[in-house]
């Protein structure tokens, strides 16, 4: 579920691009710098589900680390963060399914006929429970990995002659600046990899398998986004990755190019695939969020109920397939799905930037004050310092996401940010006023999971 929620193949087609527009050559340095800050952040949620296995992932974190008031506000941003997948996902999916029907047998059907049946079967298959889920989603997420994996060992093998070692240097990039801003996009790719800390009540052993996913999950994406990464510098030439990123699917034309229309038509499959994939696990996550949040009652106990057949959070996942679907496919058909991916991708990353920022601001509190005997300086202190450092850079950084103020449509995006955080600071102003047992109890629910085998779960790091 974590790699899959992240739907590698999507970010290689559509975030790539992105990175090449602002780093150039050193495409493959932004993807090793992002897969090392979010390892910071993975390590930092994994001292946490090795503790406090539970569904609310940043809502229990952050509860237990500074407090109730806190935990929500990140609880609230992380629900927005994850809503979004399936909000965007399903309108891309649609077009490029609808472009791939169309070049196989010449029928035109419009994208939104392919969204509505996504989100009907991601409805269907969230409901079977976790176990389906998981299988589908992994099934997928290793077809996409090795179909676009393979293609990259292919155009690496194939130019011996055209090999570009600078590209893992990050001097290769124009500007410092321009660096930064693509490892915005970079830490994009990874988003949703911390969707397995939402599972620490419905797996077995969670405080080792949760912790071990988690890791698993960083180094497999990493590797896969900095080889692909080499593999379109070398197949399309690092000196014209400029073109690269003005085109809208650089990864069509190589496969285009390097097996023909063939190869094109089973990437584009591909894609579809992950896509499926990642939508199917943001989905489970969000429920996931909406589910804690329920039980807590700190949102209408509503959607807190469950399957009696499947044990899946039946209400929860309807309302993310219904609502946040539904949303994006209106949305897309007013805008257009391309556009749409953009805009609420700045979104994900301004809201996912924040919320890793809280969890790791979590860390050592909780441990200092819950766990002081195991605590350890370089896990439970300079990783969390380091993971903070690292992710302000991009609020902060000339041409970030804030500063200058950015072309509209995504001079609106801190705005959003800001207006959902305020709503979440109305809704803990309403629960301290008429519920405060409610709100001083949120979070707080974990499994009583024995720590069977602590060495797995908390790797020594002196």
């Amino acid at each position: 579920m974590a790699a899959a929620f992240a739907a590698p193949s999507t970010s290689v087609f559509f975030a790539s691009p992105l990175v090449a527009a602002f780093a150039g050559e050193a495409m493959v340095a932004v993807f090793i710098v992002s897969a090392i800050a979010i390892g910071f952040v993975a390590t930092n949620i994994a001292s946490f589900s090795g503790k406090l296995p539970s569904s609310g992932y940043a809502y229990t974190y952050v509860s237990h680390g500074l407090g109730p008031k806190a935990g929500f506000v990140s609880a609230w941003m992380t629900l927005l963060v994850f809503a979004c997948t399936p909000i965007i996902l399903p309108p891309v999916f649609g077009e490029t399914l609808g472009g791939l029907v169309e070049s196989l047998i010449g029928v035109y059907i419009p994208w939104w006929v392919y969204s509505l049946a996504l989100l009907s079967f991601v409805g269907m298959i969230v409901i079977l429970g976790i176990k389906d889920s998981l299988e589908v989603s992994g099934v997928l997420v290793l077809i996409e990995i090795a179909v676009v994996g393979g293609l990259a060992a292919y155009m690496i093998f194939d130019s011996p002659h055209a090999q570009a070692p600078h590209a893992f240097s990050p001097g290769s990039a124009s500007s410092l600046g321009g660096f930064a801003v693509a490892a915005i996009f970079g830490i994009l790719c990874f988003q949703g990899f911390e969707s397995a800390a939402t599972l620490g009540e419905e797996t077995r052993h969670s405080k080792v398998s949760v912790p071990r996913a988690l890791m698993s999950a960083v180094l497999v994406l990493g590797v896969f986004y900095a080889f692909t990464a080499y593999g379109a510098t070398v197949g399309w030439g690092g000196s014209n990755l400029g073109s690269y990123s003005e085109s809208f699917g650089p990864w069509i034309e190589l496969a285009k190019n390097y097996g023909g229309e063939w190869l094109a038509d089973i990437f584009r499959a591909v894609v579809c695939a992950g896509m499926l994939a990642g939508t199917i696990a943001g989905t489970n996550a969000a429920a996931r969020m909406l589910f804690a949040m329920g039980r807590d009652r700190v949102l209408p106990g509503g959607l807190a109920k469950v399957s009696p057949r499947h044990g899946a959070p039946v209400v929860a996942s309807l309302l993310i397939v219904v609502a946040g679907g539904g949303a994006g496919v209106i949305a897309a058909a007013a805008w257009s799905p391309t556009n749409l991916w953009g805009f609420v991708g700045s979104i994900i990353s301004l809201g996912a930037i924040l919320v890793y920022i809280m969890v790791s601001a979590s860390v050592i509190p909780f441990f200092r004050r819950e766990h002081r005997a195991e605590m350890k300086l370089i896990r439970h202190v300079l990783i969390p310092i380091l993971a903070i450092v690292i992710l302000t850079v991009p609020l902060w950084i000339k041409n970030g996401l804030l500063w200058p103020v950015p072309e509209a449509p995504y001079n609106l995006v801190p705005y959003i940010i800001l207006g959902w955080l305020l709503v979440g600071v109305g809704i803990v102003l309403y629960l301290r006023a008429r519920r405060p047992m409610d709100l001083e109890a949120a979070g707080s629910i974990v499994l009583d999971e024995p720590e069977t085998t602590p060495v797995a779960a908390e790797p020594e790091l002196v």
